[in-house]
């Protein structure tokens, strides 16, 4: 597998976002090493579109909770040699067995976020029947052949790399943690994954890691 060399200069943080500029580009994303993966595609001599998607690839690893393999994309694109704009959508579908009536509505609380009712039981929140069928992955995939210049091999180095070393929990991975409550005593070993010794982990810790009491994460 091919390793990341080329050392990259990282901008200080505005907001939330790490933003990296160098010879030939800017790159910004959510996390700061998905903001390298896309600055690394630039330097291998790829396009913004070869940047993109090594950057969303890197961040369905270091942020899964709020973008992952098992979700959806929508790509906005200005081709500058067409002088064109594109909107590519990869969205996700529901399964083939699914039906109108599968699950029944709660009208007794106050609707999502986004604006959904709630389902009785939350099956269609947590549980076997949540899940639809994804799009993220082959949308990155298509995007990349259609529009993009290096292989797919490539793109997949920093994601890969990342996946390999594990990312430091940071403190909005641990407000998701512990706003799954209870949902996590039915998945014990996901429980056992992100409650290391029955606590929470330690910020700037990894999956594996022992917590201890003094809020230090002990050597695996």
């Amino acid at each position: 597998m091919r390793k990341l060399k080329s050392p990259i200069r990282t901008s200080h943080s505005l907001n939330t976002h790490s933003a990296l500029s160098f010879d030939h580009g800017v790159c910004a994303a959510g996390h700061p090493v998905a903001a390298e993966a896309g600055a690394w595609a630039l330097q291998q001599g790829g396009t913004a579109i070869d940047a993109l998607v090594a950057a969303a690839f890197t961040e369905f690893v270091v942020e899964p909770a709020s973008c992952g393999l098992g979700g959806y994309g929508h790509f906005s694109v200005y081709l500058a040699k067409e002088d064109r704009f594109m909107g590519f959508d990869a969205y996700c579908r529901a399964p083939l067995n699914a039906s109108p009536n599968m699950f029944e509505l709660d009208h007794t609380r106050a609707p999502t976020y986004y604006g959904h009712p709630h389902t009785v039981g939350n099956k269609a929140e947590h549980g076997p029947l949540a899940p639809a069928v994804p799009g993220a992955v082959a949308g990155c995939c298509d995007l990349l052949e259609a529009h993009g210049t290096l292989p797919l091999d490539t793109v997949l180095v920093p994601a890969i790399a990342a996946a390999e070393k594990g990312i430091p929990f940071l403190w909005s991975d641990l407000l998701h943690i512990a706003a799954l409550g209870d949902t996590l005593s039915e998945l014990p070993d996901t429980q056992a994954l992100l409650y290391p010794d029955g606590q929470l982990p330690v910020i700037g810790s990894r999956v594996g890691d022992s917590a201890r009491l003094d809020g230090q994460a002990a050597p695996v």
